[in-house]
């Protein structure tokens, strides 16, 4: 594992920068220009940012406190100090959106046409004809999304949700497309990029899907904070309730005692003010313990990651035995080699993913004879 000197010094290196060491654990560190589209600032916006840091000019850095004295003007690093915290937010906004590309794959799938047939089911007395086969980049966009819970403690969680961007499915297989071994900054061969939707488009689709999954998380922590705040609430008039009952008996202890009418009618006004002293601390104490139990939810998109996938693309057509064709135009069905199996097709009414196929018996002029089991 790095430290945090060899961390500090290959970040500055890797961003264009340069160090120079003066001195064992004391640097002189010279920031890269170019950083002005890099100005992130730090959660606490009193903290610099690295552009901030970089408009200083250069920077002496020690990594030993005892060191500090001798260097006027030299700044300490370690965990929780402007450098460390303003490298750590540069580095989080550069790695939100990247791309690679999956490589290693077999793209000569054997007998495709057989295997189109065995999973592509169609009517009786049809058959797939097929046309062109082509080699594609499927854009695969990995979306990581980040809930936070507040309430009387804050948990995170991380929540990855990916699409293909061709077809706007949800892609449920993550293993498989975030295969280290896999994955690359450069594709093994040059390929065109198959026709796909909107970023924009399937992240509104990626977003829905996280919030179904963020209400789920919602519900389970507000049953367990309602748990938790019910009891505490019970615990508390309790509490409360005892303090009246102790009142109330040095109230009767004093009852029969012999005492002058006025100071009867003060101690009365003091019994009253107490009790209601303790009402009002019960009923605010329980809505401070109701508002801290509150839960507040956020969601965000934290990284973007887009993976290049190659594919077969087989664009095929439908016809008959009097060699009739079915489909008003060619079907593009794709084999995935990373899964190694046919996607399922689109269809061409609804738009649903369908492996069948059925004939649609009245039919005009304009509509599709072939349609997947959910169309009417």
């Amino acid at each position: 594992m790095l430290t945090l000197q060899e961390f500090v010094t290959d970040y500055i290196h890797t961003i264009g920068g340069d160090c120079e060491e003066i001195e064992p654990q004391v640097y002189d560190i010279l920031f890269p220009d170019g950083l002005e589209g890099q100005n992130i600032k730090h959660e606490s916006a009193s903290l610099p940012s690295l552009y901030e840091l970089a408009e200083r000019g250069v920077l002496r850095v020690t990594y030993d406190p005892e060191a500090v004295p001798e260097h006027l003007g030299s700044q300490l690093v370690s965990f929780g100090t402007p450098l460390v915290d303003a490298i750590l937010a540069d580095a989080v906004h550069r790695g939100r959106t990247a791309t690679a590309y999956i490589t290693g794959l077999n793209l000569q799938a054997r007998d495709l046409p057989t295997k189109i047939r065995r999973t592509m089911k169609l009517p009786e007395n049809f058959d797939w004809t097929f046309e062109q086969v082509r080699f594609l980049h499927y854009p695969q966009a990995i979306f990581w999304f980040e809930a936070t819970f507040s309430s009387d403690i804050k948990e995170q969680e991380i929540l990855p949700v990916a699409f293909d961007l061709a077809t706007k499915r949800e892609v449920r297989r993550l293993d498989q497309l975030l295969d280290f071994d896999r994955l690359s900054q450069q594709p093994t061969q040059s390929l065109i990029e198959a026709n796909h939707a909107d970023l924009t488009e399937v992240y509104l689709k990626a977003r829905q899907e996280a919030v179904r999954t963020v209400s789920t998380l919602s519900n389970l922590r507000r049953r367990e904070l309602d748990t938790r705040l019910n009891k505490q609430v019970a615990r508390m008039q309790l509490y409360y309730s005892d303090l009246r009952k102790e009142l109330a008996e040095q109230e009767n202890r004093k009852i029969g005692r012999p005492t002058k009418e006025i100071e009867s009618d003060e101690h009365r006004e003091k019994f009253a003010s107490r009790l209601e002293t303790i009402n009002r601390e019960e009923m605010q104490r329980i809505m401070e313990l109701r508002q801290k139990s509150a839960l507040k939810v956020t969601l965000r998109l934290a990284n973007l990651l887009i993976v290049q996938q190659p594919k077969i693309c087989v664009r095929a057509d439908v016809a008959d035995k009097r060699g009739q064709f079915a489909l008003s135009e060619p079907m593009e069905l794709v084999w995935n080699p990373l899964a190694e199996q046919l996607e399922a097709a689109t269809c061409p009414v609804c738009g649903s993913s369908t492996f069948e196929f059925r004939l649609v018996g009245n039919k005009s002029k304009t509509e599709h004879p072939l349609v997947c089991g959910q169309c009417k």
